[in-house]
């Protein structure tokens, strides 16, 4: 069963499926187990069994259509955020700044306040080298990070 989708609302023929009430409250509160549904009682039940099913199909084919819908603007919305970075990097204004002035800012990072170089030394030009392909040939060229 297909669920029919209003492009106004969102309503779904799915949307309209209510939990159904018993047929036989006294058999399912009562005696369970003690109690043998007359005949015309179990065929109340197994309709009500076959509508529930249907239901429950119906359901599940509105899930599996929404799930898809789900994932597709997932998938949209990820291509997008890739499309705002990609495009926002372009402008970032440190990538305005000339190579001599990364580079001497590369020299500063690796030493503390009195000036002498920091321990640990050959970890930065690797840290600085893993931001982006152009800090990293900035960085294997400054000869005072090595």
């Amino acid at each position: 069963m297909s669920s029919a989708l209003c492009a106004n609302c969102g309503y779904t023929t799915a949307n309209g499926i209510q939990l159904p009430t018993t047929p036989v409250p006294d058999l399912i509160q009562g005696a369970r187990g003690v109690y043998v549904a007359s005949e015309s009682e179990a065929q109340l039940i197994n309709d009500t069994i076959s509508s529930a099913q249907a239901d429950i199909s119906q359901l599940d084919g509105e899930i599996h259509r929404l799930q898809a819908l789900l994932d597709d603007l997932i998938h949209k919305r990820d291509a997008l955020q890739t499309y705002t970075y990609s495009h926002a990097a372009l402008i970032a204004p440190i990538g305005r700044l000339p190579p001599e002035i990364l580079s001497e800012i590369f020299s500063q990072s690796c030493q503390d306040k009195q000036g002498s170089r920091k321990a640990r030394l050959n970890k930065v030009p690797l840290l600085l080298g893993s931001v982006c392909s152009r800090w990293r040939t900035i960085a294997l060229s400054t000869a005072q990070l090595w």
